[in-house]
């Protein structure tokens, strides 16, 4: 239902837009390629044409001072408002000074104790390199040993 709407509004639209090119003030003088251009170049002018007749009939001295009261207070605001702003933005960087300090501080014990943490986790790998170390050490030796031993037993075999 919603699209249909939007589409009804579309179709007005467009037949408005074709009803007004048909009344409005055509320069005689320009000569166009083609008609696309010369629609083109009417839906512009029919536009220009409205603007100018709202902006004639509508701006009422009334109603530009009404305009022009809105704009001051517009003024006002958004300068009060960049006023604000800055002072607001003064304050932060006055406690952000304060507050930079403390959180330097906590920063630098996460620092320190993450660094801890990390030196005991090498001070481990190397305690537990030199163990399996060790115990690579031993197991190689007694592999060396067996193939010693296999190879002594089959050098007998083959000379049997």
């Amino acid at each position: 239902m919603r699209n249909r709407n939007l589409c009804m509004l579309w179709v007005g639209y467009l037949a408005w837009i074709l009803i007004a090119t048909k009344f409005i003030k055509k320069d005689k003088k320009k000569k166009f390629d083609s008609k696309f251009e010369e629609l083109k170049s009417d839906i512009v002018q029919v536009h220009k044409d409205l603007f100018n007749y709202l902006n004639d009939n509508l701006s009422t001295e009334e109603n530009k001072k009404i305009l022009n009261e809105y704009k001051e207070k517009i003024s006002k605001e958004v300068e009060s408002f960049r006023l604000e702003a800055e002072k607001f933005i003064e304050e932060l960087k006055d406690k952000w000074i304060t507050k930079k300090d403390d959180i330097e501080k906590e920063l630098s014990a996460v620092y320190e104790k993450r660094m801890d943490y990390i030196e005991n986790i090498k001070k481990q790998a190397w305690d537990l390199y030199h163990e399996v170390k060790d115990i690579i050490m031993e197991v190689v030796d007694e592999s060396k040993g067996k193939i010693e031993e296999t190879y002594k037993d089959t050098k007998k075999k083959i000379k049997k």
